[in-house]
C-alpha cells in the first residue's frame, strides 16, 4: 500500500491512534514542496494551496496495513477530501505517497494553519467526538458521519465542560482514582442522541466494590435554559411546543410549558447559549443574564446537565405569538403571562416541566 502523508490534524499522535487504531507503520517528518497548509475560511482546519516556494510540513506514513487506512479514508473522505498522488522529500530524498487533497469548494484565507494553535483549541474536543465515531460498529457511512458529526463535538465539548466545573463534596462521597470505572458493553446507537451500554464498577459505602453492574445510558447533551422575564411589570415568558416524551409515555396532552431552551454548540459558552436561543425560539433580547442553578434532570438513566438562567427583558403585557427557527422544524408558541398565573399553572399541574417548575419558584 502507497506511502500516505498527513499534514493536517492528523499529525495529532493522539488524533491519529484515535482514527487510525492498532496496526503496523511507522511515521517520518516530511515535506510537499510547492504547497502550503493554510486555514481554511470560518473554521480552524487546514487545506493544501499551491504555492510556489512554499513546503507543507507533515508526516510520511508507512507501511500501515488496509485496516488502518480504511479507517483514516473513513474519517476523511466523507467531507469532499479525496486522495492525490505526490512526490514528498524526507530525509535521503523524495518519496511518492498519496494525499488527502482538499474539497474544490473550501476556501483559504492565505494565513498558514498552526497544528500547535489547533492543539491549543480545538483539538480536545475533535478528539472525543473521533473516539465516538470509532466507537460505532459497524462504522457509520459517510452520509450518516456527515449528519452525526455537530453531536458528536457537542457531546465531546460536554465531556470536557464536566471535567473543568467544580465538584465541590462538603456532603458527599469524595472519589480517589479508581473509585468508578465504566466499560462500554455495546456500540453506541442512535441517530441523534446515543443509547450507550456500559458495564459499571464502583467503590461501595461500605468499602466494598460493586461490579459487573450493566446499564444503558441515553447520552444526551448540555444545554442552556432561559426564563426571560421583566423585573418591572412581573411578567415571564414561556414557550410551548410538542414533546415525544410525554407522548410516547402516554400523556393526552404532550403540547408543554418550557423555559426557553437549546443545545449549546460546539465551542459555545451556555450564556451564549442561552442568549442566543432567547432571540431564535422567542424573539427576544435580554439585557441582563443572571445563573440560576445547573443540574442533572435524570442522573439514573442520562447525562443532560442543564445551565439554567434569568433573563432580563422588557414585556409589557400579556401577549402571545409564535417562534423558533424553520430549518430546525421548530413549532413554538411563545407565551407572556404573569408570575402569579404562572405559578397557578405549576400548582393545577398543567406546567409539569420540572426545569420551568424550578426556574418559576426561583424567581
Amino acid at each position: 500500500m502507497a506511502a500516505l502523508f498527513l499534514y493536517g490534524t492528523l499529525r495529532d499522535a493522539e488524533l491519529f491512534s484515535i482514527v487510525a487504531g492498532e496496526g503496523a507503520g511507522r511515521a517520518r517528518p516530511a515535506r510537499l514542496p510547492g504547497w502550503a497548509a493554510e486555514r481554511v475560511m470560518g473554521v480552524d482546519l487546514p487545506m493544501l494551496v499551491r504555492r510556489e516556494g512554499a513546503a507543507a510540513e507533515g508526516l510520511l506514513w508507512e507501511g500501515l496495513d488496509e485496516a488502518r487506512r480504511a479507517r483514516l479514508d473513513r474519517f476523511e473522505l466523507p467531507w469532499g477530501y479525496r486522495l492525490g498522488e505526490a512526490l514528498v522529500e524526507v530525509e535521503g530524498g523524495a518519496v511518492p505517497a498519496e494525499v488527502y487533497l482538499p474539497p474544490e469548494e473550501q476556501t483559504s484565507t492565505g494565513t498558514p494553519w498552526s497544528l500547535a494553535a489547533w492543539q491549543a483549541g480545538d483539538a480536545p474536543r475533535i478528539r472525543l467526538a473521533a473516539a465516538e465515531m470509532a466507537a460505532h460498529e459497524p462504522p457509520l457511512p459517510p452520509e450518516e458521519l456527515r449528519r452525526q458529526w455537530r453531536m458528536m463535538e457537542v457531546r465531546a465539548d460536554a465531556q470536557l465542560r464536566a471535567a473543568r466545573e467544580p465538584a465541590p463534596t462538603t456532603l458527599r462521597h469524595s472519589p480517589a482514582p479508581g473509585d468508578f470505572t465504566l466499560r462500554a458493553s455495546a456500540p453506541p446507537h442512535g441517530s441523534f442522541f446515543k443509547l450507550s451500554g456500559l458495564d459499571i464498577a464502583h467503590r461501595r459505602f461500605d468499602g466494598g466494590r460493586e461490579t459487573g453492574v450493566p446499564r444503558e445510558v441515553f447520552t444526551g447533551t448540555d444545554a442552556a435554559l432561559v426564563l426571560p422575564h421583566d423585573p418591572d411589570t412581573g411578567l415571564v415568558l414561556m414557550v410551548e411546543q410538542f414533546r415525544p416524551g410525554p407522548a410516547k409515555r402516554g400523556d393526552p396532552n404532550p403540547w408543554v410549558l418550557e423555559p426557553v431552551a437549546g443545545i449549546i454548540d460546539p465551542g459555545e459558552t451556555p450564556k451564549a447559549a442561552a442568549r442566543r436561543e432567547a432571540e431564535e425560539e422567542a424573539g427576544v433580547t435580554l439585557t441582563s443574564l443572571r445563573h440560576l442553578f445547573s443540574f442533572y434532570p435524570s442522573p439514573g438513566t442520562n447525562t443532560d446537565f442543564f445551565h439554567c438562567y434569568a433573563g432580563e427583558t422588557r414585556l409589557e403585557k400579556e401577549d402571545l405569538w409564535y417562534g423558533g427557527l424553520e430549518e430546525e422544524r421548530e413549532d413554538i408558541r411563545v407565551h407572556v403571562v404573569s408570575l402569579e398565573r404562572a405559578l397557578g399553572l405549576v400548582r393545577s399541574g398543567e406546567i409539569n416541566i420540572g426545569p420551568l417548575i424550578a426556574m418559576l419558584m426561583a424567581l
